[in-house]
């Protein structure tokens, strides 16, 4: 008996059963393999806010802890759907808590997707706008990434300004609702997210 491997991309117009029973020229039953690709990735990083993604920002007092990531298996079910995507988080979450820390909030897969986490901005340093798309360029310019196509998930629009269309931007009171969840689905693998440049 041959083998005979085929990616599922090739096999949409056949079922299992005919592929069960392929014959070759000259040969016997093939026996087909199929072997599953995952698409390729168009973002090679995300970089990832908690408060107000996911789970509600509470103005005035920390969130709640029955609400604490409430939105996590809704984010989970998301990345997925794009296995080739690390995760740097970049929430002030890391500030208070070390990488194995905050890996622990996470699914065992996606867990160990999480690469990294942002640079502070420095405390000595001239007071700035903008404060999350410095930490997230300096990251990348850190690990020789700043050519390669980014893209973030959080709820602060006033802390980016040239990087706006590389952000999918959450409520802050709703954080990663349904619909935010489709916009980021979209993003992660839109073939239009530039690849250089802020």
């Amino acid at each position: 008996m041959s083998t005979l491997t085929i990616r599922l991309p090739d096999v949409t117009a056949l079922s299992l059963q005919d592929l069960a029973h392929t014959r070759g020229p000259g040969m016997g039953t093939v026996q087909a393999t199929l072997i599953h690709q995952s698409p390729t990735p168009m973002v090679d990083f995300l970089f990832l806010d908690f408060d107000g993604v996911l789970h509600p920002q509470y103005d005035g007092g920390p969130t709640p802890k029955e609400v604490c990531f409430c939105h996590l298996p809704r984010f989970e079910a998301v990345m997925r759907q794009h296995p080739g995507v690390p995760i740097v988080i970049s929430s002030t979450w890391r500030q208070q808590f070390g990488l194995a820390q905050l890996r622990g909030y996470f699914g065992a897969g996606i867990a160990q997707r999480i690469v990294g986490v942002t640079p502070n901005y420095p405390a000595e340093g001239p007071p700035r706008l903008h404060v999350r798309q410095w930490e997230i360029l300096q990251w990348l310019q850190t690990h020789q990434a700043s050519h390669r196509p980014w893209l973030a998930l959080d709820d602060s629009q006033g802390d980016f300004r040239d990087c706006r269309h590389r952000v999918v931007f959450c409520h802050p009171w709703e954080g990663l609702t349904e619909h935010r969840a489709a916009q980021l689905h979209k993003a992660l693998q839109s073939s239009d997210m530039p690849r250089s440049g802020p």
